[in-house]
């Protein structure tokens, strides 16, 4: 007995099969796994075995086989699209796609084969080492950088996104083994359907402020979160102190225009004396978790301003 994915399940695993109807090729085969386990597992608590090692080896091979059919179950999980494809196809034609359906799920099928059949290892490091592998290789493509993407969201530490100072992707890998969720993100596509979204300087935003508009603001924090002046030289020169004086002019001209802002910062005196002082502002100190940090002694409770020209209720 061959405790692994059995060489007659061949007969589903064909490229037109998969590329046409992918998920009821693919859950025929999990479906035969699940019996052919059913029967291993009849087995092992019938047959009497010539040794202790022998049970254990036996049971060993058991258990890694319930772990691959759990792998591929996943991996079918992923690769459920083809309602997707069909009602996303018009969207990227819109946005420059140019060939067929099918091209559009053949593009689909190979990243998958990418990214989920290849990470079918049971080894951590190997999965790890695949992680890194897809993290360090940059596609052209926008429709399999998108995948790319989401699937390093997915597996990397604690959903972070951060580059580097050349903007490569340096996020490490999560140790965990996570999915994507695709329905949360065709809800996420349809409220982003008449939403602009534009990479600028924030100063930039004055010409778009109207009346009663609600402005948030959410800059690095360039100092740390303490009563110290110390400052984060990393963030620095992302968004520099200079540009935390030129967000408090930002401010002073929606508030100039009958427009409301929340800003949240760090809890510092630096951040205090350049924000607290705008007319009409209100300061609020705030203490809440932090969950992201690379190591555990960054975590746990930070406190935090928050600074608004919203009037507090009574």
């Amino acid at each position: 007995m061959r405790l692994k994915t059995k060489d007659d399940y061949n007969q589903y695993v064909t490229f037109d099969k998969l590329i046409t109807d992918p998920v009821t090729n693919l859950l025929s085969i999990y479906n035969a796994m699940q019996e052919d386990h059913k029967k291993c597992t009849q087995e092992y608590l019938t047959v009497s075995f010539g040794s202790e090692i022998a049970k254990c080896r036996f049971k060993e091979d058991l258990d890694e086989y319930g772990r691959e059919i759990s792998r591929f179950k996943k991996g079918i999980e992923q690769i459920e699209y083809k309602d997707f494809v069909e009602s996303n196809y018009e969207a990227v034609c819109k946005n420059g796609f140019e060939g067929t359906i099918d091209d559009f799920r053949n593009v689909l099928f190979d990243y998958w084969i990418e990214l989920v059949y290849n990470n079918r290892k049971q080894d951590a490091m190997e999965l790890e080492n695949a992680f890194q592998k897809i993290r360090n290789t940059m596609h052209k493509g926008q429709y399999i950088s998108a995948a790319r993407f989401l699937y390093l969201n997915a597996n990397s530490f604690n959903g972070i996104y951060r580059v580097n100072r050349q903007g490569q992707y340096n996020v490490p890998y999560g140790k965990k083994e996570k999915t994507v969720n695709y329905e949360r993100l065709k809800e996420i596509s349809v409220k982003l359907q008449n939403v602009n979204i534009q990479c600028q300087d924030f100063f930039d935003i004055r010409d778009n402020i109207q009346e009663r508009d609600l402005v948030f603001l959410d800059p690095p924090y360039t100092v740390s979160n303490n009563k110290n002046d110390y400052f984060i030289q990393y963030n620095q020169k992302l968004f520099s102190l200079d540009d935390q004086r030129r967000l408090a002019t930002l401010i002073e001209y929606i508030v100039n225009h009958n427009a409301w802002f929340i800003l949240t910062n760090a809890h510092n005196k630096t951040i205090h004396n350049i924000f607290s002082g705008i007319a009409g502002t209100r300061e609020i100190e705030r203490e809440r978790k932090s969950l992201i940090g690379g190591r555990a002694a960054f975590r746990g409770n930070v406190q935090e301003y928050i600074f608004t020209n919203i009037p507090e209720r009574n």
